[in-house]
């Protein structure tokens, strides 16, 4: 049996049912296929899962490397406890709101990334060739235009972002204060680590051109070289915030 893309699928279906709506379709007709295809993917367990982890692994934006790596992986050991079979099965179920029309058309390369990532969880190999482009797309992902800063935030499943987090946090819970640690949670929410360190940077820079220099002079143009050469992961941010709060 074909192991069909379930985001392709998705696509397929809402391409068909848009282009319905401007021919002028029948609304009541249109209204029960849809409400058709929902009620497929909320009764089905794996279907409302992969749901889930194809919109946050194509909507998320996270700068940060070690927190994507662990957002791609709880997204997808969601799906650990099924069999390739039950997957596979329960996505023949919308094999019938199909439109072959469309079937060249919606056929992204990141849905078949995600697809690939899910099917091939015991194949090395693709898994890892997967994890690079979702690790790449996510990194580079661009924000839509948002009513506030946590709009795009509140859409990614938050369960999934609260274990990330919490990873993070155990690895650092040694090394990082409170303020620390509410500093990181901001930086996850606003999802620009460029913005935010860019800001730090040039604020600790500013204090260090103005801090008396009397005696200590190389050691704050060292420190005015560091800071120029770092890079905008989040302990870099988290240096820079401390440094700053000090400074002040």
């Amino acid at each position: 049996m074909e192991n069909l893309n379930f985001g392709n699928l998705k696509d397929n279906f809402i391409k068909k049912t848009i282009d319905n709506s401007v021919i002028n379709e029948s609304h009541d007709k249109l209204k029960k296929e849809v409400l058709d295809f929902v009620n497929v993917i909320k009764e089905s367990e794996i279907l409302t899962i992969q749901n889930d982890v194809f919109y946050n692994l194509s909507e998320a934006h996270i700068s940060d490397a070690v927190l994507t790596i662990e957002f791609i992986k709880e997204n997808l050991a969601r799906l650990n406890k099924f069999t390739e079979d039950e997957i596979i099965n329960e996505n023949q179920k919308l094999q019938p709101f199909y439109n072959k029309e469309y079937g060249n058309i919606i056929d992204t390369k990141l849905n078949n990334v995600i697809h690939e990532a899910i099917v091939n969880k015991d194949n090395i190999t693709k898994l890892y060739e997967a994890y690079e482009k979702l690790l790449t797309h996510i990194q580079n992902n661009e924000k839509k235009d948002t009513v506030n800063d946590e709009t795009e935030y509140n859409n990614i499943n938050e369960d999934i972002l609260k274990i990330a987090i919490d990873k993070f946090n155990e690895r650092y819970k040694d090394s990082l204060n409170e303020d620390e640690i509410s500093l990181f949670n901001l930086i996850v929410k606003n999802g620009d680590n460029n913005k935010i360190f860019n800001e730090f940077k040039n604020e600790t820079l500013i204090l260090l051109e103005n801090v008396d220099r009397n005696g200590i002079e190389d050691k704050i143009n060292e420190t005015i070289e560091k800071i120029n050469n770092m890079t905008s992961d989040v302990d870099n941010i988290i240096k820079l915030h401390g440094l700053k709060k000090n400074l002040c």
